[in-house]
């Protein structure tokens, strides 16, 4: 979910859409003068006297003359002083009311009763009531289709369902929704439209939540394009938001060095704190710690001074400290800023429960467990509650809990919300029992954090446990890792066994039907992308229409292989394998190696036909690659003189230190296994594990064939390479079909033993 600075619909800059004097719509004198009374107050900002008029002025109509034109006027103006007073309880209820007289007073397909709809859903969905906003959003939105058709205010309305979708985490109705403003912005405004850049900046924020950095670029470069070459007359701002979307799509991708000038140009053009802060990350992260913090320092600054509401400009610092890992600076902001934002918005508002979620992470970053597990627990509840129980702020917060559970010795505690925090997760990615998709894919890469903190619970298992936990572990593990080779392997797989079991002909036309689909979408994204010269009003539409008619045939297909060829679902399934399926499709020669590598510290497991071990590995994610990155230095004719490198001699005691601290906690585990099955991860990846060395090697290599004589891992263990557990099953059914040697040898992917 995108970062919420403030409640900006409280502002309401051009919310009351109705704001009628009280002598052009008649009514008593008491009326009259009380309303009259409330539009001063206002303007002199003393909204609490205004709300006091207005609801006076409300009696006064009540009790002798309820006329629908006075009483929306009236509700309208005390909205505007209850929403001036950040009372947004009262702002939804009075607002609710006037809907319902603009709907009497208006008709049900007037233009201002779908504004007043619009408000109002805008209202609801910063109260974090979701089904609500989008089903008022969807009114409104209907109203509008019908009687504007293909305009810019229909657009905004889809872009703010879209938003709500994502803020529920329901990514694939989001870019659903952006991608059809995207389509109503551009018929509305043509190809160089300010909506539409909006629509395409907004699109492409969403693929950086979800991961998804390359289909970012196309739409985020284009919106930068129109606005910079519009010729319209825009104000600065507009080209430095897009800027800074730009920006922030290389910051996700670790692209500091080319994020700084657009940020630069950014903030000369709209001197804002957001894109100041992110610049004072890009100088943090290119190790230019003063420019940070002089820059920080301004962002506060500029931010205090825009915002006018302390409580989140507290927060603000707060993030920018805890980002630092320095705690004890930022937990008084925290404490500050959460004060002040359920005096404003109540300790029950979802935003209070983010800000409570993140006090409580850098309590337990101080050690301060006893202090942050009631935050955490408020935060769940809270969460639960708005979010709805799936959400996965629900089970971040659940994770952050098990940390500090663990820390003070509730290891049951800890594993159960860790439990609970895996399974919303797992189900994100695993429902429907489909092969997921690259923006699935994407964001379970994202979240791989809470699965690898569920493993490490697990390590630390009692002896009495210890079977389960090998074993829930496992299965973890493959959540923590998503693999898109894996799942092309899987769908290979299950085609196929369906030739040869089953209805192939209707498994085949899954397969086909699927890769339509996806071909489809990336289609809609890049034409999305594209600069106006080379787009295609026809061939789009076309495309959307080819892909609602997909979808549904997708579907179809799906409901009859359920039921007529249950086997293929389960060879496609991204359910992790579990430990006893794994164990049966092993020979008794074989040894499965699934590695796990964590930013602190890393975890091993050895499998075999009837027996399996998971150990802790003592190395971190920076240890390892440094490790590795020695080691490739003597693999990598590339890097340097060919024949120099050949010739020199290559490092045994390193490659033995990581056979050591790798392998040697389930050495006792392989004995006997001759060939080994490698799920890698991290650095791994890159490195053939034949080159490590099994024992210790005290002969001095002074030529190269001296090499010949090391105890290489290669002479006790064949090695293969698999993309992933899921593709041992794929693996197995390719190997039991009717197929071609050729490709049974290409079911293992990812490269053999080390030549």
């Amino acid at each position: 979910m995108r970062r919420i600075v403030r409640p900006t619909w409280l502002v309401l800059p051009a919310l009351i859409a109705l704001v009628a004097c009280a002598q052009n719509l008649g009514g008593t004198a008491t009326w009259r003068a009380e309303m009259d009374a409330g539009d001063a107050a206002m303007e002199a900002e003393a909204y609490a006297d205004a709300g006091g008029r207005y609801e006076a002025a409300l009696r006064e109509l009540e009790a002798s003359d309820p006329d629908d034109r006075r009483l929306l006027a009236t509700l309208n103006n005390l909205g505007k002083a209850y929403a001036e007073q950040q009372r947004p309880a009262d702002v939804l209820r009075v607002f609710k009311r006037r809907n319902a007289v603009a709907q009497r007073a208006l008709g049900p397909d007037d233009l201002d009763y779908a504004r007043y709809l619009y408000d109002y859903a805008s209202g609801v969905r910063f109260a974090y009531q979701f089904d609500e906003s989008i089903a008022v959003f969807q009114q409104s939105l209907a109203i509008r289709e019908k009687r504007l058709g293909m305009h810019t205010t229909v657009a905004i309305t889809l872009r703010d369902i879209a938003l709500t979708y994502e803020w529920q985490g329901r990514y694939a109705d989001a870019e659903a929704a952006y991608l059809r403003a995207v389509e109503v912005a551009e018929a509305a405004q043509g190809p160089w439209g300010l909506s539409l850049a909006t629509a395409l900046n907004e699109l492409a924020d969403l693929y950086v939540v979800q991961g998804r950095y390359e289909d970012a670029v196309a739409p985020s470069r284009r919106a930068l394009e129109i606005r910079d070459k519009s010729e319209v007359r825009i104000h600065d701002a507009i080209v430095g938001k897009s800027l800074h979307s730009l920006a922030r799509l290389y910051i996700a991708q670790g692209r500091y060095a080319e994020a700084e000038p657009l940020l630069l140009r950014s903030n000369a053009l709209d001197r804002d704190g957001t894109t100041m802060m992110n610049l004072a990350q890009v100088y943090r992260k290119l190790g230019r710690s003063d420019d940070a913090d002089a820059q920080a320092q301004q962002a506060f600054a500029e931010t205090e001074k825009s915002e006018g509401y302390p409580e989140y400009v507290a927060r603000e610092r707060a993030e920018y400290y805890r980002d630092q890992q320095r705690y004890r600076e930022a937990a008084p902001l925290y404490e500050t800023a959460l004060a002040g934002i359920e005096k404003t918005l109540g300790a029950e508002h979802a935003i209070a429960a983010r800000t409570a979620n993140e006090l409580a992470t850098v309590y337990a970053a101080l050690g301060r467990h006893a202090d942050a597990v009631p935050l955490f627990l408020r935060a769940v509840a809270t969460f639960e509650a708005s979010l709805g129980p799936n959400h996965p702020e629900v089970a971040e917060t659940l994770s952050n809990l098990a940390v500090s559970y663990q820390a003070q010795g509730k290891t049951e505690m800890a594993l159960d919300v860790a439990r609970r925090s895996t399974a919303i997760l797992g189900g994100r990615f695993t429902k429907d029992g489909r092969t997921p998709g690259q923006s699935a894919l994407s964001e379970q890469r994202t979240r791989a954090a809470a699965f690898e903190r569920h493993v490490a619970l697990l390590a630390d298992a009692q002896p009495a446990a210890r079977d389960r936990a090998v074993a829930e572990s496992f299965e973890v593990a493959q959540l923590a890792r998503a693999s898109d080779t894996a799942a092309q392997l899987a769908k290979m797989a299950a085609r196929y066994a369906a030739e040869t079991d089953g209805p192939g002909l209707l498994a085949r036309e899954r397969q086909d039907t699927l890769a339509r689909l996806e071909r489809i979408g990336a289609d809609i994204v890049d034409s999305a992308g594209k600069p106006p010269a080379q787009r295609d009003a026809a061939r789009e539409r076309a495309l959307r229409e080819e892909e609602t008619r997909t979808r549904q045939a997708l579907d179809a297909l799906e409901g009859r292989i359920a039921r007529e060829f249950p086997a293929y679902r389960e060879l496609t399934s991204p359910q992790p394998l579990s430990l006893a399926a794994t164990q049966a499709l092993l020979s008794e020669h074989e040894a499965l190696l699934v590695f796990l590598v964590g930013t602190d510290e890393s975890f091993v497991w050895a499998v075999r036909r009837s027996t399996a071990s998971f150990k802790r590995v003592a190395m971190t994610r920076a240890a390892l690659d440094a490790a590795v990155r020695k080691l490739r230095e003597r693999l990598d004719l590339g890097a340097g003189d060919p024949m120099a490198i050949v010739e020199s001699a290559f490092d045994v005691a390193q490659a033995h230190a990581l056979y050591a601290v790798l392998l040697g906690p389930i050495e006792d585990t392989l004995a006997g296994a001759g060939e080994l099955l490698v799920v890698a991860d991290g650095a791994l990846q890159s490195l053939p594990l034949g080159v490590l060395v099994t024992a210790p090697w005290r002969t001095p290599i002074q030529r190269p064939a001296d090499h010949a004589d090391v105890p290489w891992l290669i002479k006790r263990h064949a090695v293969t390479v698999l993309p992933s557990v899921s593709s041992l099953r794929a693996a197995s059914a390719i190997r039991c079909s009717r197929v071609s040697p050729g490709a049974r040898r290409g079911m293992r992917a990812g490269g053999g033993s080390p030549g």
